[in-house]
């Protein structure tokens, strides 16, 4: 007849099936706090899972309850670990099979970004020498800037009413940048700004100081008449 183990036997055996079946608590208290999983192979921690359950099931079938239960227990614990993984590793992964969103919210593929990315540039590059003809054809100086591979289009500053009509056209100092970042700043939009600018001549970049002394002259000489 087989003694049954000394108690110290016994609580060895307990203890290490406690800390097996909760060994994995601490990894998935790290992911839920820190959102990330970058640091955890998805394919060891599916391949964990299906390990635990495995014996898990074994061990309730030959009715060693003793093992059995931690290895459930192990086994709970590893598949919220499993589905944290990879609940994370696809959010993580994610910017690189889709970029960004839309104007309307709908997601965007990298084909799709890479697309509105070359759109953008050669609508900047179009919007370049839009400005430049229309220097030649003021004959003024417009200080037009732009680096290449660049969205961002600089030049000297026109009047504010510009800016009212045309909230793209960010001002500072005595310059004004254009972002030609499509869809947000379209074709239509910049002719229409060139088209009056044009129609308004060299007023349409005269600064508010000079404007304010031509007006003050006009009305003096007005008043002279």
């Amino acid at each position: 007849m087989v003694e049954p183990p000394a108690l110290w036997v016994n609580a060895l055996g307990f203890g290490g099936g406690i800390l097996l079946s909760i060994c994995t608590v601490p990894q998935i208290y790290s992911i839920i706090r820190t959102k990330s999983a970058q640091d955890v192979s998805l394919v060891f921690t599916i391949m964990y899972f299906i390990g635990v359950a495995t014996s898990a099931s074994y061990m309730f079938l030959i009715q060693a309850y003793a093992g059995a239960w931690p290895l459930a227990a192990e086994t709970f614990f590893g598949g919220t670990l499993c589905v944290l993984v990879t609940y994370y590793t696809r959010i993580q992964r994610a910017p690189y099979m889709s970029l960004g969103h839309n104007h309307h919210g709908f997601t965007m593929s990298l084909h799709n970004e890479l697309k509105l990315m070359q759109t953008s540039l050669e609508l900047a590059i179009w919007f370049q020498a839009q400005l430049e003809a229309l220097e030649n054809e003021l004959d003024i100086d417009l200080a037009i800037l732009r680096t290449p591979m660049s969205l961002v289009v600089s030049f000297k500053a026109p009047t504010t009413h510009f800016t009212h009509l045309y909230p793209f056209v960010a001002l500072q100092a005595n310059l004004a940048h254009v972002t030609v970042a499509a869809p947000i700043v379209v074709q239509e939009d910049l002719e229409r700004f060139i088209e009056e600018c044009r129609q308004m001549g060299k007023r349409a970049f005269e600064s508010r100081v000079q404007l304010s002394i031509q007006t003050h002259s006009q009305s003096y000489q007005r008043l002279i008449d």
